[in-house]
């Protein structure tokens, strides 16, 4: 209901559109069935998609998002960029990212800020790419198909 502030006739009043528009907001990121949960006992994906839900129940034509999945764990990070897909299909969504492979295979263009502003098509990142972004023509990223020392897992 946070996103319907000031619709209504004075503060702490809602009306019936408005109480529409937050179910209408819940329903759209998947969060009606725990509507009654209290905030404190939503994990971090809930909390993400509840504020995407307050501000769709806020009846916007666009979204700005700064980092929307920023440390979250890759299972949630999907299914948040699947949700943000869904919704840019009726909305604007413009959202900042320093992720590299989300940018590549999630949008189709990108506004690159880097002392200069560029527009691209996404594609593959090559070293040449890479050099450009991060100085590097290479990327260090965590090996999960390889193992050191014994190759045991710990749970």
């Amino acid at each position: 209901m946070m996103g319907r502030l000031g619709r209504g006739t004075s503060v702490g009043q809602y009306r019936s559109s408005d109480r529409e528009a937050a179910e209408s907001a819940l329903r759209a990121v998947g969060l009606f069935e725990l509507h009654r949960k209290p905030y404190g006992e939503l994990s971090g994906g809930q909390l993400r998609r509840l504020f995407i839900a307050r501000a769709l129940a806020c009846e916007p034509d666009m979204l700005l998002l700064d980092e929307p999945t920023a440390n979250l764990d890759p299972l949630v990070q999907r299914e948040l960029h699947d949700l943000l897909r869904e919704l840019s299909s009726h909305l604007t969504v413009v959202m900042v990212s320093h992720d590299p492979a989300f940018v590549s295979e999630f949008v189709q263009q990108v506004v690159c800020v880097n002392r200069k502003v560029h527009v691209h098509p996404t594609g593959e990142l090559d070293g040449a790419m890479l050099s450009e972004l991060y100085g590097e023509e290479t990327l260090r990223i965590v090996r999960h198909d390889q193992h050191f020392g014994n190759g045991k897992s710990y749970d």
